[in-house]
């Protein structure tokens, strides 16, 4: 059976040019469909982009003559030749690039480009997504009831929470697909969901209007379909039924759920924020989202979160390192308190009839008084 090759790779690009290097492959079965970016150090130089299909899953491929695309950072637009030399009036682009790439059995990609401007090499580190968190979870904050205390102590408003019913890492429910390329999910993917659900929609949501792109991409979050939003709440304990909610089946009693706390305000004040997707530097960025269509943002005290890196974690304890803060937190409790905790929170009026308005939510919330002891 041939393993899935799809994945991001992040990491330094060394040269003419040194900077900040990316490689997203997707696996679509027959072939690879990848794209690569190169973000110069250098404010006064574009970054540059290329896409490319690798036929097959060996080690070692080599591409001559892609077709170069420069992109302004800031923002993700792609710039043509006369806006190049507006934006970025002492920079050259070359037309194309040769490209070298070899997959490491370590997990890291080596990757080596050629133009007839510039030339660079570098190592992308792969993602650590899919491996179990490093964070440490808070050694006093172990149990129901003393959640519920120090739920109540902190400051509001200053941190989101988000609950899993297992401790892995943070990740957007698109990165946990076997889709890690962004720029043709953003091309191809939203432009077909607007079109198929434009009869269903009474809202036309304008894909030029940031806050109307980031509307309807967190419509099609609350209805399954993946995308690049992670869900928080500004609430504890709505993050807590979502950490308990989901039935235990086989696990074991001594197994953990975790409740992710991010420094929302700190984050705020230290970290621009990015609205696009593709064609921008890695980032991880708070945006406010309006609720058009969407009838759960009120009740769950939905916040959220924008993002085009695989490995969240990684990212956001790399940016508390240099800036000597801790924006992200764990606090783990027991599953074996489960009961314990979703009666008192349905005491709290927080069940599913009240975070999902409608039909299922209210049968959610009536079975789970009946059927559940």
């Amino acid at each position: 059976m041939i393993q899935s090759m799809d994945g991001q790779w992040i990491g330094r690009v060394e040269g003419d040019a040194p900077g900040i290097g990316v490689f997203e492959l997707d696996d679509f079965g027959t072939d690879l469909k990848g794209i690569a970016y190169h973000f110069p150090d250098d404010p006064q130089l574009p970054g540059v982009t290329v896409r490319f299909t690798l036929p097959n899953r060996g080690p070692k491929h080599s591409i001559k003559g892609a077709p170069l695309t420069p992109i302004n950072p800031a923002n993700g637009f792609v710039l043509q030749a006369g806006e190049v030399q507006h934006q970025f009036p002492d920079s050259v682009v070359g037309a194309t690039a040769d490209l070298e790439i070899e997959f490491r059995d370590n997990g890291h990609v080596q990757i080596a480009y050629l133009t007839p401007i510039s030339k660079g090499e570098g190592t992308l580190i792969g993602s650590l997504a899919g491996t179990g968190s490093k964070l440490v979870p808070h050694p006093d904050v172990t149990s129901w009831s003393t959640f519920k205390e120090w739920a109540f102590e902190v400051e509001p408003h200053r941190y989101f929470y988000r609950g899993q019913s297992v401790p892995k890492r943070l990740r957007t429910s698109f990165h946990r697909t076997n889709r890690k390329n962004l720029a043709w999910y953003r091309d191809w993917d939203i432009n077909e969901m607007r079109r198929v659900l434009s009869a269903q929609l009474k809202h036309f949501f304008d894909p030029r209007d940031p806050d109307q792109n980031g509307a309807f991409y967190n419509l099609l979050q609350h209805h399954g379909y993946p995308t690049p939003l992670l869900d928080w709440s500004l609430s504890p304990f709505v993050a807590a039924y979502f950490a308990f909610c989901a039935k235990p089946g086989d696990r074991k009693p001594e197994d953990v759920v975790r409740i992710y706390i991010f420094d929302a305000k700190h984050w705020r004040e230290d970290v621009t924020p990015q609205v696009s997707i593709a064609y921008v530097a890695p980032h991880f960025s708070i945006i406010d989202l309006h609720a058009i269509e969407n009838h759960r943002m009120i009740p769950q005290q939905a916040k959220a979160t924008l993002t085009n890196i695989d490995d969240i974690e990684t990212f956001v304890v790399g940016v508390g390192d240099v800036k000597k803060k801790e924006y992200l937190m764990a606090v783990d409790l027991p599953l074996s308190e489960r009961g314990q905790a979703l009666s008192d929170l349905n005491l709290m009026g927080i069940n599913a009839g009240s975070l999902f308005p409608g039909i299922d939510g209210t049968c959610e919330a009536m079975r789970y008084r009946n059927f559940e002891p």
